[in-house]
């Protein structure tokens, strides 16, 4: 009973740690795994961002390129840019092709539409190609443009994308990390108690058999009848002592196994760190030592050997930061991506994100550090920002009124002073975010100009077209637009002039060079421009057209009985009856002192003879009021009629017939009407 319960104490100790062993083992493989997966992860996106800040960079670099090459065509005329300038364009379209057959589909899964993003980066490296040697460069700007927007934001959202998945991904490998850590403590602490108490055991089963030992050979020396007896109890008592003492060995190795996975615990922490493809760092939370730092890291600072030991304040560009982010560690758990400005240890302030988690070491708290370098990143984007806020300064300062407004959805991004001025808004919230064509009198006019835009090739000169201001009130602008891009978006530049003085002076001069100033009705000039666009239109669909001639009978006798002023008005009359007499479709002109000219389209000769007689007669009825110079006075026309013929090669052809009739008219007695 005494060996069973001996041999029962000595065992149970063995196999209690060999269960504890085999649950923790399995969780740290577990744990194990999870943390290689996300280690591939984060090599994987690594790769991605890199691949997609050259692209941000080439297509950046390749817009240079073509500014220059249509400054250089626009000056050089119909040479085109110099064989350099087409060198150089061509040359960004290789590098962008070559980066794009690197641009495949992820592993790591993180951008699904990398695929899409290679076959842009193709297609614009493509067309950069094909202008390079084009001599007819327009027809490749606008799907140019269109492409270099779209790029630039799909990359863009892609960078924001793989800085989140990176700090989410290397936060999730630094909880396994830690969650690997205490279990390989915990199963030394409790191997070490097992072991304990199992040397505790055999130590008092030794004493008490080799006690009952020494007990028996005193009684063999004495001639002891008992010794026999004794003597089979002992070799019992040393058979279970040799199995007590084989459990005891066992114990120990299980120490020492122990002892052997927390060592590889922490080599295979240092493992991973040094596996992962971003700088990691080991630091003790309270004292701000480094523990460990894998090569990524000591790279990036600069630091030689290990770095153990290193005060982690030094890599601080202002050291009292290091304690304001160990506050916020300890506030919510954990950091990610936070911007910190760290100094390398040649001196030298690098922006970067860090991230941070804490975990149980050797009995005290730690930190793992992840870094990225955001440095050359953030130059990328203030030079973005730069050439943004140049573009405001020159936008600004312009002497003239801009508009800025996004091509995708029509919205004003941008007005400057002038232009405010110019469209009367108090300031320029009133108009940002509103669609442009709201300016517009004729929305369909901004349509034409956007059309006339895409055949361009995204530049246009001189638009004229009527704008509104916005208390209503309207005037003639000459726009000027230029496509380029700002923050990321395709946007359209365009100054606006107000020309409403000009045209009112074109418009004057253009009444004067077409209007008959006596009558108001359209000079001879004007009327055969009319008639001749009349006559071409009506043979080419074969439709009717007559003219009607008519003059003034005996006027030379009203200018010497009543004088020019009476004889003025006597014409003035005679040009109101005509005019009311008229349709719509129909034209009036004066083309002599007391001659008028009548186009009737769609009008056969019959009809026009019918016209030409109601026209004689209202004015052989109407008493002309001379407004006071003489009494009402009376007169006649006589009038001649022509249809166009099939034999007509020309409107003069008819308008000769017509001429013929108004003679015979004369001829026969005045007061009448001849075809």
């Amino acid at each position: 009973m005494k060996h069973g319960f001996l041999f029962g104490k000595v065992i149970l100790a063995p196999v209690l740690v060999l269960l504890v062993l085999m649950a923790v083992a399995g969780g740290q493989i577990v744990a194990s795994l999870d943390l290689r997966s996300d280690v591939r992860k984060i090599d994987n996106i690594q790769i991605d961002m890199r691949a997609n800040i050259e692209a941000i960079v080439l297509i950046h670099e390749a817009e240079v390129a073509l500014r220059l090459f249509q400054a250089n065509e626009r000056q050089n005329g119909q040479n085109g840019p110099p064989p350099d300038i087409r060198a150089r364009l061509g040359h960004e379209a290789e590098r962008i092709l070559s980066l794009a057959e690197g641009f495949n589909a992820p592993a790591g899964g993180l951008t699904d539409k990398a695929q899409t993003d290679r076959e842009l980066l193709r297609n614009y490296a493509k067309l950069l190609e094909q202008l390079s040697h084009s001599q007819s460069s327009s027809v490749y700007y606008e799907e140019i443009e269109h492409l270099h927007g779209l790029l630039a934001a799909r990359l863009k959202k892609n960078d924001q994308a793989l800085h989140m998945a990176l700090a989410e991904t290397s936060a999730s490998a630094r909880l396994e990390a830690e969650a690997a850590m205490p279990a390989a403590i915990l199963l030394t602490i409790i191997g070490a108690m097992t072991a304990l108490a199992a040397s505790l055991a055999i130590t008092q089963s030794l004493l008490n058999s080799f006690g009952r030992l020494a007990g028996a050979m005193r009684g063999l020396v004495r001639g002891d009848e008992k010794a026999a007896s004794a003597d089979v109890r002992l070799g019992q008592e040393f058979s279970e002592v040799s199995e007590a003492l084989d459990l005891f060995r066992r114990a120990i190795l299980e120490r020492q196994t122990a002892l052997a996975a927390l060592a590889q615990s922490e080599e295979g922490l240092q493992n991973v760190l040094d596996a992962a493809p971003v700088p990691l760092a080991l630091t003790r939370l309270t004292e701000g030592k480094v523990i460990y730092a894998n090569q990524h890291c000591r790279n990036l600072f600069k630091v030689d050997g290990t770095g153990e030991g290193l005060d982690v304040r030094q890599f601080y560009a202002n050291p009292d930061d290091r304690g304001r982010f160990v506050e916020q560690l300890r506030r919510h758990g954990k950091i990610i991506g936070a911007e910190v400005l760290m100094k390398r240890a040649d001196g030298e302030d690098r922006l970067m994100l860090v991230s941070a988690v804490t975990l149980s070491y050797r009995g005290e708290t730690a930190l793992v550090l992840g870094y990225s370098d955001i440095t050359e990143h953030q130059r990328i984007l203030a030079k973005l920002q730069e050439s943004e806020e140049r573009l405001r300064l020159i936008v600004e300062t312009a002497p003239v009124p801009l508009v800025l407004t996004k091509i995708a959805d029509d919205t004003v991004l941008y007005v400057n002073r002038l232009a405010q001025e110019l469209f009367r808004v108090p300031k320029d919230s009133d108009v940002l975010g509103h669609p442009a064509s709201d300016y517009w009198v004729d929305p369909a006019s901004r349509e034409k100009m956007k059309e006339m835009l895409k055949a361009e090739g995204g530049r246009l000169h001189n638009v004229e077209a009527r704008l509104k201001r916005s208390d209503g009130s309207w005037f003639w602008a000459s726009m000027s637009a230029d496509s380029t891009e700002f923050k990321g978006d395709a946007v359209l530049l365009v100054s606006v002039d107000d020309i409403t003085g000009r045209k009112e002076m074109e418009d004057e001069l253009r009444r004067h060079a077409t209007t008959d100033t006596l009558t108001g009705i359209a000079n001879r000039r004007h009327f055969i421009d009319v008639a001749e666009r009349e006559f071409a239109r009506a043979k080419r669909y074969g439709h009717a057209l007559s003219i009607v001639l008519l003059d003034i009978d005996d006027f030379k006798r009203v200018n010497d009985e009543h004088g020019h002023l009476a004889g003025d008005k006597v014409v003035q009359a005679v040009a109101r009856i005509c005019k009311s007499a008229l349709r719509e479709i129909d034209h009036l002109g004066r083309t002599g002192d007391e001659e008028f000219a009548m186009l009737l389209p769609e009008t056969d000769g019959d009809k026009a003879f019918q016209a030409a007689e109601r026209i004689r007669a209202s004015i052989e009825a109407a008493l002309l009021d001379l407004e006071g110079l003489v009494a009402h006075i009376s007169v006649t026309a006589s009038a001649g009629v022509a249809a166009m013929g099939g034999e007509d090669k020309g409107f003069d052809q008819t308008l000769a017939r017509a001429n013929q009739a108004l003679g015979r008219s004369k001829l026969a007695g005045r007061n009448r009407v001849s075809i």
